[in-house]
């Protein structure tokens, strides 16, 4: 059997004989979240014109977990998006259905241990970067859709975590609607090894209005890769005051994506929240070696239009081995349940 079925299982197993043991009543619960959100996006200038596409989309997640205990839970997420990119005009297309997150999380404060499938984080800059395109070039380096185990612990006034994993390649990596491809192991690509030889090592500290984060990750070669990736992050988030935040993160990665190249990411941001609404900027730099330096600038627009629903829009500048591209988009987002 696929050692992600075991791990899972095993998952389901564990929680199930600790729910039948101990569990009152009042421990079960069961919770459900999502958000959907439909927007316009389009590059409207560029100096490639194959570059160029706009684009009426829509995209969303619904998670639910079932409490066994206050210890114990099961968790599942479904995602909603275009699984291929966007090309000319595009309206509502390729749009496909999968699972992003499926398992079971055991809570023994001070430790958290996490079995099934999930994302294991590296930096904090794609999560924590203002405005719609802040973590376009950040994002490239977090590795998503892993089977294996997490495991979080507090340590002296910070957390320390753990992860052990692989990409998933069983058919939870396939999707419905608009196929977008099982993985298997044959397909290539850091990490996609079938095997729990992939680590990440993340350190969280918070002082008063500053949290650094500190990341290490290992990901073996997979077929075709010509060596093993590993990176390190260091990133910070610093209130200003109540109304502004800065957020900076610098990556380096030898043999990025298994390739002889060495890459260095740079990201800043600020945001600034005021009683109408929130304005961001951000700009991150990527160097690979033998490809060169490309830039990103965004800048954001949030504002809350009721307890359920937001406003976001924002515009993006690239540049991108010479080919300068801008870009503007507007979006909805709808929120349910909690």
């Amino acid at each position: 059997m696929n050692s992600a079925l075991w791990i899972i299982g095993l998952g389901a197993i564990l929680s199930t004989a600790a729910s039948t043991g101990y569990a009152s009543d009042d421990a079960l619960a069961l919770s459900f979240e999502a958000d959907l959100e439909i927007g316009l996006e389009t590059v409207y200038a560029s100096d490639d014109p194959d570059e160029e596409y706009n684009e009426a989309y829509v995209s969303g997640e619904a998670s639910i977990e079932y409490a066994f205990s206050e210890d114990i839970l099961a968790f599942a997420q479904m995602s909603m998006e275009s699984v291929a990119d966007a090309e000319g005009t595009r309206a509502f297309q390729d749009l496909g259905v999968y699972i992003s997150e499926l398992g079971v999380l055991f809570d023994f404060e001070p430790v958290q241990l996490t079995l099934g499938k999930f994302s294991p984080s590296l930096g904090a800059a794609n999560d924590a970067l203002p405005g719609f395109f802040g973590a376009d070039f950040v994002d490239e380096y977090e590795f998503e859709e892993a089977l294996g185990f997490s495991i979080e612990a507090g340590l002296g006034s910070g957390t320390l975590g753990a992860a052990v994993f692989y990409a998933d390649d069983t058919g939870l990596s396939e999707s419905w609607g608009q196929k977008r491809g099982r993985n298997t192991v044959s397909d290539g690509g850091v990490g996609n090894t079938g095997k729990l030889n992939n680590f990440t090592l993340t350190y969280d500290l918070e002082l008063d209005d500053t949290t650094v984060h500190a990341g290490f990750r290992h990901l073996s070669k997979g077929e075709g890769d010509a060596e093993a990736e590993r990176g390190v992050v260091l990133a910070f988030a610093h209130d200003v005051s109540n109304a502004i935040e800065i957020i900076g993160e610098v990556a380096h990665f030898s043999h990025f994506e298994g390739s002889p190249e060495d890459a260095t990411f740079g990201a800043l941001g600020v945001s600034y929240e005021t009683g109408f609404a929130t304005y961001s900027a951000s700009v991150t730099r990527r160097e690979i070696d033998g490809i060169g330096a490309d830039t990103l600038f965004s800048a954001g627009f949030d504002k809350e239009l009721s307890d359920y629903s937001s406003l976001t829009a924002g515009y993006a500048f690239t540049e991108e081995e010479g080919v300068e591209s801008h870009r503007l988009a507007v979006a909805v987002v709808f929120e349910f349940g909690g």
